[in-house]
């Protein structure tokens, strides 16, 4: 699976995605990848986005995040918010909402560096 977590990384989405399949489809299962999965569904791949917009997230991929925060599905806006902030690096907003859900799941130590 680390395998797949590096693909996200670099951005190959599409890759990830059919790489998480198959495993999947060869009898892959626990929390891990169901974590992997959700990022991958949450994440939009840079071709999907209208050129010139991929230096900040979507006002949808925002609203979702904070929706995520507001109903206390933390892990979920803790794994959507790491994958944006992978994805929108330059964005000055997104470690803010990571360091505020960090905080809410106790981890302060990562809230301060996040």
């Amino acid at each position: 699976m680390s395998y797949i977590e590096a693909l996200i990384k670099l951005g190959q989405l599409d890759n990830a995605r059919q790489i998480a399949q198959r495993g999947k489809a060869s009898g892959l299962k626990g929390k891990k990848i169901d974590q992997l999965e959700l990022q991958l569904r949450n994440t939009v791949s840079a071709s999907s986005l209208p050129v010139g917009n991929i230096s900040s997230p979507s006002k949808q991929q925002i609203d979702g995040l904070v929706k995520l925060y507001k109903q206390g599905k933390l892990r979920e806006a803790l794994i959507q918010g790491t994958a944006l902030v992978s994805q929108f690096p330059s964005n000055p907003m997104l470690p803010n909402m990571l360091g505020a859900i960090y905080s809410e799941l106790g981890r302060y130590a990562e809230a301060v560096t996040s």
